[in-house]
């Protein structure tokens, strides 16, 4: 934010980072020259200032509380003298709650707690499942959710327990429009979360950060905390309060020295330790021999469809001479449409039996995956044909790699495993129950 003699907004600056805020920063300051000039008060804040320890002093480095106490008490918010008040900052990466209170035209910071090592509540997770969803922005989300009050619960403490209960729910058929409900619903509990003992004190309540702007966040934050809309303010200007704040409580400073000091930043190479690439010395990658039986009658084959959080992998195989032997396949990502998906794999694996000139009289269905049960659903496989992983992964290597003893570990898109086989039988294995930090 540019202000002018601290009594005039002029144009606010707004760009997203995409992992390069040197960069953006460099890019808003160009701006500022050409249209403001060069001589200016600085002030930076936000998560990402302390990454410009090595170009700005302290004092231009100023801390988020303090900006935004600058921030509110610039904007004409009609707080009343010895009025306490709450102020929750969401924005893409933590949560922030400050409670102030105004004495003699003055605000004064009474309490605040921060969620700041974990983003769970926050705008980066919702973001991130736009993106899953397949919708164009956070803001369709938003729209999305607004549209049903109907939610499930989701976890309110981890993100990754988050996405995994969304891809369960996913496999189930949930509708998408509950789900994105659900997601803002949980970070409106996320939010409550940090709070000592879930209640905000009476008063106004200032919204600011992104999720503000969100009408199914307010929404939810409001049921959940049990507040009443007439309490909260939203400022036209909130996505801005630190920066104005910041403004207030900036360093004189020559823009284009800045910029220089930032070129000189971006123009060192960046570079993380590395334990070196991974060499294939004592793995093999296991493909399917293309060696189609063409044309063949075949009594009876099998069609194998494992549906995953992330891919849908379709199999169809018979026994030929004594041998199982792999008619067609077809590997692709699930795109959070589990049914559709499946449908897909199958018309592409049928595709291939047609081409192929397979005579085929009779197939059975097996299922497997974390949406195995929907699927089953779809194709008509019995109960003991939709199996877990574990059984499916077993049965299919001991079928293609027939080793007396050796063991499978398995990354997949929600969970990882540690399979043990002996004498053809599974004598033991490990998998994560709740957590999929780690996998795909």
């Amino acid at each position: 934010m540019f202000l002018q003699q601290l009594s005039q907004f002029y144009n606010p600056y707004l760009k997203k980072i995409n992992g390069k805020p040197i960069y953006a920063l460099k890019e808003a300051l160009d701006e500022i020259i050409t249209k403001h000039g060069n001589e200016a008060y600085l002030g930076v804040t936000g998560v990402n200032s302390i990454s410009l320890s090595d170009v700005l002093n302290e004092k231009q480095l100023i801390s988020e509380s303090i900006t935004i106490k600058g921030g509110i008490a610039f904007l004409d918010l009609d707080i009343k003298e010895n009025e306490k008040f709450a102020v929750i900052d969401v924005g893409a990466s933590s949560q922030e709650y400050f409670e102030f209170e105004r004495h003699n035209e003055k605000l004064f910071l009474e309490s605040y707690n921060l969620e700041d090592k974990c983003g769970v509540g926050s705008g980066l997770l919702l973001e991130h499942m736009s993106e899953r969803f397949n919708y164009d922005s956070i803001e369709e989300l938003s729209n999305v959710a607004n549209q049903t009050e109907k939610t499930i619960k989701l976890s309110a403490k981890c993100g990754v327990f988050r996405e995994s209960d969304v891809v369960h729910q996913q496999q189930k058929g949930t509708p998408k429009e509950i789900l994105a409900a659900s997601l803002y619903r949980a970070s409106a509990d996320s939010f409550k979360n940090i709070l000592s003992n879930g209640i905000i004190p009476k008063g106004k309540i200032v919204l600011i950060g992104g999720l503000s702007l969100s009408k199914a966040f307010v929404k939810h934050l409001i049921d959940v905390c049990k507040i009443s809309s007439e309490r909260v303010i939203i400022p036209k200007k909130g996505l801005h309060i630190g920066a104005i704040g910041a403004a207030i409580y900036g360093q004189q400073v020559y823009l284009n020295d800045i910029i220089k000091k930032l070129e000189q930043k971006l123009s060192k190479p960046f570079n993380y330790e590395s334990q070196g690439p991974l060499i294939l010395k004592k793995s093999r990658i296991m493909k399917p021999k293309e060696d189609w039986p063409y044309g063949a009658v075949i009594p009876l084959a099998g069609l194998g469809i494992d549906i995953g959080s992330v891919s849908t992998k379709a199999a169809l195989i018979a026994e030929i001479n004594g041998k199982f032997r792999l008619l067609a396949y077809h590997y692709r990502r699930t795109k959070i449409d589990p049914i559709g998906a499946a449908i897909d794999a199958i018309n592409k694996v049928y595709n291939q039996v047609i081409e192929r000139g397979y005579k085929i009289e009779k197939v059975v269905a097996g299922t497997t995956g974390s949406g195995r049960q929907l699927t089953g659903f779809i194709v008509g496989a019995s109960k003991e044909h939709i199996v877990d992983e574990i059984t499916a992964q077993a049965a299919g290597i001991i079928t293609v790699y027939p080793q007396k003893e050796f063991s499978i570990i398995e990354f997949g898109g929600q969970d990882s495993k540690f399979i043990n086989i002996s004498q053809g039988v599974v004598v033991g294995f490990e998998m994560n129950n709740a957590c999929a930090a780690g996998t795909g």
